[in-house]
């Protein structure tokens, strides 16, 4: 019961936007730093499906919700106003989320749920290309 209120809170945090329809840095950093940092050896227990939920909340976390202004039309060259900072964390999240799917391809996680969430990770960070 305390895991699943664990992924509730990651998921309501990679929820979080300023303004300008993007993550704060700091959280996006947070969601890597869970991911690298993660040590499940002491525990008898998988933490896959907190690891999925991490991967999933970092995904959600790294795109920009804020939609175009109202009658602007999008055009084929989509505008970024992606900084520095930006880049190098989407850089650190895909690097975190690649080394979990390498790892689970060679320890299968239960349902592969982290292989999974990666996908999902590539198919939200295509449509948002």
């Amino acid at each position: 019961q305390l895991m699943s209120y664990s992924q509730a809170l990651v998921n309501a945090v990679s929820q979080v936007r300023l303004e300008n329809g993007k993550t704060p840095p700091q959280i996006r950093q947070f969601f890597i730093d869970q991911l690298r940092y993660n040590d499940n050896t002491t525990n008898q227990y998988s933490d896959a499906y907190y690891m999925a939920s991490l991967i999933t909340a970092l995904a959600c976390a790294s795109v920009s919700t804020f939609p175009p202004e109202r009658g602007e039309l999008t055009s084929s060259e989509s505008k970024t106003d992606q900084t520095r900072e930006d880049y190098e964390l989407l850089d650190a999240a895909v690097a975190e989320v690649e080394r979990y799917r390498s790892m689970d391809r060679l320890i299968p996680s239960l349902n592969n749920a982290v292989t999974v969430a990666a996908l999902e990770v590539w198919n939200v960070m295509w449509i948002h290309k």
